[in-house]
């Protein structure tokens, strides 16, 4: 099949990104869906099960975000960085940097479809506009817009993936599996170190949502 301009360059755009980060998203992604589970399996923490159900699965991709960001830091890796950025009132968006590339994470049903157009997508999308140019400074051009996308079913990965959509934010240009940079060893070292912190923070985050919910409804 023949391949173009844009795909060969998205192709270099991800041999730009480190090993070690494709092992830490993986490994952050099925880390997060294992402390989900022992949430929900948990019979001696409270919650109505629907109820925590959906308050867990909402919680996910701050526990993706938390592991991963925490694991940049401990492991100094100079080549790997983060940023928390706001778009208009709305969650801010973790972007990661690595390489060549700027990326964000977001919980996505089918991985063969880009995720849902936002306004901070749709416009950094436009950066890809220069993959479409046939050049060989390519690694000297402004960072790339990547996504990192997943799903599960129930708190069992599916798939976990980087893309990179075209520069209208209309389709993938090239989509590459994490699946095999998963190592359980590593997953249940993470999970042992950071399960303990990462409940506690959530449970005060809902205290504080109750608290709020009270006070309004007062």
């Amino acid at each position: 099949m023949f391949e173009t301009v844009e795909e060969k360059n998205a192709d270099i755009i991800f041999s730009q990104i480190d090993d070690k980060f494709k092992h830490m998203i993986a490994d952050a992604v099925q880390a997060a869906c294992v402390i989900s589970q022992n949430v929900i399996d948990d019979t001696t923490a409270p919650g109505i099960p629907r109820t925590k159900w959906y308050n867990t699965a909402c919680n996910l991709g701050y526990v993706i975000s938390t592991l991963l960001t925490k694991m940049i830091d401990e492991n100094n890796l100079p080549i790997i960085s983060f940023s928390e950025d706001r778009q208009g009132h709305g969650r801010p968006v973790i972007h990661f940097h690595c390489g060549n590339a700027v990326m964000h994470i977001k919980k996505n049903d089918n991985k063969e479809k880009l995720p849902a157009k936002a306004r901070f997508r749709k416009e950094e999308a436009k950066n890809n506009v220069q993959l479409t140019l046939n050049f060989d400074g390519i690694e000297e051009s402004k960072p790339c817009s990547m996504i990192i996308t997943f799903n599960h079913k129930r708190f069992r990965l599916k798939y976990v993936q980087i893309g990179i959509p075209d520069e209208n934010y209309e389709r993938w240009l090239r989509r590459w599996s994490l699946m095999e940079y998963i190592s359980r060893d590593n997953v249940e070292n993470i999970v042992n170190e950071y399960k303990p912190e990462l409940l506690k923070q959530i449970a005060e985050t809902e205290n504080i949502k109750k608290k709020y919910s009270l006070e309004v409804r007062a």
